[in-house]
């Protein structure tokens, strides 16, 4: 069942017309109303509002499953795909990365840059992508699509793959897909230019500089859903991270996770920083920038004993092939695992 519903939903939202962004619009301007509505300036507020969205959803979408299931098997099958259907992204952030990719081919620079901006618009990406889209050369454009596309494989694909294989029936699914959409719709600031966003990154104290992103200024939705979103992820993220170490290269991959987590080792949510670190290692690519133990005033403090990583190669445009063919090889990977499952669970029935 966990089987035959995974790859159906993956067929038919690759191949079909996929709902995703008109769901993700509905869900996310309701979550936006229902943050206006409740917001009361108590953390109670923000906890009970985040629990409701979630886990109650979850909880519904569970009992219909079982409804379903009591009336026919068969409908509750149906139900499963559809969920998974509408929560899969994969169609929506590999056509924007096919599209990238495409443009760099023909040396369409200018092109590639929009693309960029449109996508990290849509997704509410940091200011370091909009200043690429703005005036990134070839290998910087690159990188950066790169990165957006690990996030996204793990938010609208493996992460949703993980939680539906762990909670029965479409729970785990719509639990963490909502979880994205309330960190996102929540996390949401007024739009300011680029300049402004980085002078107030460079004026905020070391000790609450990750707050800026994290936190959205200790507003308590933000700050909840940034939370809520960090420990349902914690699992997921590292799976993901192990299976992109298993399918690309292993000794760098576990080595760069290592790196990376002992030079920011402080810092609260470092899921994004794992998953990336995993990433660029099993592709020998380099796709981030070392994070300072403090904040950017002490990025000079890094010495060579501290930061350790294997032979990185810098990205271009051929290493968006790289990239996709990593994706790829991950969700194959899960497949198996679900074949393997498959095949245990039917052994026990029939012995």
């Amino acid at each position: 069942m966990l089987l035959i519903s995974l790859i159906i939903a993956i067929i038919l939202e690759r191949f079909l017309p996929s709902p995703f962004g008109v769901v993700e619009d509905f869900l996310s301007n309701f979550l936006i109303a229902l943050k206006k509505k409740l917001n009361s300036g108590e953390n109670v507020s923000a906890i009970t509002s985040w629990f409701v969205v979630t886990f109650v959803l979850g909880l519904f979408s569970w009992l219909l499953w079982i409804l379903l299931s009591i009336v026919h098997p068969i409908l509750s099958l149906i139900f499963t795909i559809f969920i998974l259907y509408i929560s899969f992204g994969f169609s929506n952030f590999i056509d924007r990365f096919t599209t990238i990719q495409n443009c760099l081919k023909k040396d369409q620079l200018k092109e590639a840059r929009q693309q960029l901006h449109e996508w990290a618009t849509f997704v509410g990406s940091d200011p370091v992508v909009f200043e690429t889209a703005k005036s990134g050369d070839i290998s910087s454009v690159s990188r950066e699509t790169i990165r957006l596309a690990i996030l996204a494989a793990q938010r609208n694909l493996f992460g949703v793959i993980f939680w539906y294989v762990v909670l029965p029936g479409p729970t785990g699914a719509i639990i963490y897909r909502v979880s994205v959409l309330a960190m996102a719709a929540w996390n949401k600031n007024e739009e300011k230019p680029l300049s402004d966003s980085l002078d107030e990154l460079e004026s905020t104290p070391d000790n609450s500089q990750n707050e800026i992103y994290t936190n959205n200024k200790l507003d308590f939705f933000a700050n909840i859903s940034a939370k809520g979103f960090f420990w349902i992820d914690w699992v997921s993220s590292r799976v993901t991270a192990f299976i992109f170490a298993i399918v690309g290269n292993f000794e760098d991959a576990i080595q760069m996770i290592r790196a990376r987590s002992a030079i920011a080792s402080k810092e609260g949510y470092d899921s994004e920083r794992i998953l990336l670190s995993a990433g660029e290692g099993a592709m020998t690519l380099r796709i981030t920038i070392p994070v300072a133990p403090s904040g950017s005033n002490e990025f000079e403090k890094i010495s060579s004993s501290d930061y350790v990583v294997p032979e990185l190669r810098e990205v271009d445009e051929n290493s968006l092939r790289v990239a996709v063919g990593l994706i790829w090889r991950s969700l194959l990977l899960w497949c198996f695992v679900l074949i393997l499952v498959t095949l245990g669970y039917l052994s026990n029935l029939l012995s």
